[in-house]
């Protein structure tokens, strides 16, 4: 960490990388966590039509990370260089540093990939309301454009395992709107990285400054 940090930039670490951190833990690293099926139970059951189901289930991915792979701080030094020192499961606290670093990567094309589904999930949300069916279920060609959607979606965000997350929804409609979830809080962190306040180590031995 360096530059001149607020209190919003602490709460960056403490929310939005603790929640990536339990996304990627939960549906994309090679971990188990506590239960798969509390996870799909609530995957399913929630309506996600508002911001209650995104910050359920957030809590929900949280409480399944197991204690020993729980972020805790371990150490924290605030003079430039600073750093936070975390106690984490290192392999997918790495996993979430390269999600980071592809998404600043994509840049414009990512922008243009978020834009174009958030824009067919608007679409979706408009049919039904016109057809006055909430839970209108999706046709064919539109099951296809979802599962289209998040696969393209995905790789900007360096998210691997798809077809995994679609299984655990049971609907790639809601995969989508995982991923744009992810994504908002992606781009929180990279806040970060833009205002030259942190660096997120993309391995367990980041290169020296000095050569």
């Amino acid at each position: 960490m360096d530059g001149r940090w607020e209190l919003k930039d602490l709460s960056v670490i403490s929310r939005e990388f603790e929640q990536c951190y339990a996304f990627i833990y939960c549906f994309d690293a090679e971990v188990s966590p506590l239960s798969e099926e509390r996870i799909e139970i609530a995957l399913r059951g929630y309506p996600w039509r508002g911001g209650y189901s995104y910050l359920n289930i957030y809590t929900v991915l949280e409480g399944q990370v197991r204690w020993r792979d729980r972020p805790r701080l371990r150490s924290i030094q605030y003079a430039s260089p600073g750093w936070i020192e975390l106690a984490i499961n290192a392999d997918v606290a790495i996993q979430l540093a390269k999600s980071i670093s592809a998404l600043s990567a994509a840049g414009a094309v990512a922008v243009k990939s978020y834009a174009a589904a958030a824009k067919a999930l608007r679409e979706l949300n408009a049919h039904r309301k016109k057809k006055e069916l909430e839970h209108l279920k999706l046709t064919a060609e539109q099951h296809k454009e979802m599962m289209r959607l998040s696969n393209e979606h995905a790789k900007h965000l360096g998210f691997k395992s798809v077809a995994a997350l679609i299984q655990h929804t049971g609907n790639p409609e809601i995969a989508l709107r995982l991923l744009l979830a992810h994504h908002r809080r992606i781009d929180e962190i990279i806040r970060l990285t833009i205002e030259e306040k942190a660096q997120f180590p993309t391995s367990l031995h980041p290169p020296s400054d000095e050569s």
